[in-house]
């Protein structure tokens, strides 16, 4: 609405024809604004997933797999002195570790895994036990570096295309590094043809998340610093009626102090 398309009223219907253009992996959602109704907006499911083929697609994988992170039943909860929305499950692709069917393979194949973080809120940081993630894209955007890492971090809307081979025979777990979030449902099973076992989970390296490696650029010795800006972002409680308020060196948007 706020880009000029007209809000679409309950019960009603509305077509949109558009030329699909940027090829890579891209996703449409509400633009509800949820404010404190938890049961609006991106917290109930309003989004959807979109590949967007390019033209000259060389396909150097045998399968890919579209995978969508997501929480689900929000609560508010007071910790700390700051109200923050919780989740009591999670998901990936509508399924968890349990309820779902395994992911099928075979050693040897290259998955191409497509994974949206569409969590309204929470900062997503995922594993697949015995194996690693080639980074080939971001938020839709070929990388001009790709690399080879053990974990993978997704802020809300980010979208991240990794290249995995299948080298490692195993009944494996493929999901959030957050043990509660795991048990919460957010993780799925990948299963190697003529393997039976209990999924196997296996924590990876506290390895940092770093943007990065995937530039290309040299990780040389930074720039000498002419100056340093100090910028304190800090949460304010704004009490159990409102959500809460953010200050920047202890003063909000539009009387923060020039730069």
């Amino acid at each position: 609405m706020e880009e000029g398309t007209p809000m679409i009223p309950p019960g009603a219907t509305a077509r949109y024809t558009f030329t699909p253009t940027p090829s890579g992996t891209r996703w449409y959602h509400t633009h509800t604004m949820a404010m404190r109704n938890l049961k609006r907006g991106l917290y109930n499911g309003q989004f959807g997933i979109l590949y967007i083929e390019p033209k000259n697609e060389p396909g150097a994988y045998d399968r890919e797999l579209f995978l969508v992170l997501k929480d689900w039943d929000p609560y508010f909860s007071t910790m700390a002195d700051a109200m923050d929305v919780m989740y009591k499950h999670a998901a990936i692709h509508a399924y968890g570790v349990g309820p779902g069917e395994p992911v099928k393979t075979k050693p040897g194949q290259k998955v191409m895994l497509r994974i949206l973080n569409a969590s309204a809120t929470i900062h997503k940081r995922i594993a697949f036990a015995g194996h690693q993630f080639t980074v080939v894209a971001m938020d839709g955007n070929p990388v001009p570096a790709p690399k080879a890492v053990p974990i993978l971090e997704l802020g809300p809307a980010e979208r991240i295309d990794a290249l995995v081979e299948m080298t490692n025979p195993g009944v494996w777990v493929l999901g959030s590094t957050d043990e509660r979030e795991r048990k919460a449902g957010s993780a799925i099973v990948v299963e190697y043809a003529g393997q039976s076992s209990d999924p196997k989970w296996v924590t990876p390296a506290k390895d940092g998340w770093n943007y990065g490696y995937f530039s290309g650029l040299p990780a040389g010795p930074p720039a000498p610093i002419e100056k340093i800006i100090p910028l304190v972002i800090e949460k304010k409680f704004a009490g159990s009626h409102w959500v809460d308020k953010w200050t920047i060196n202890g003063k909000s948007w539009p009387n923060t102090d020039p730069i």
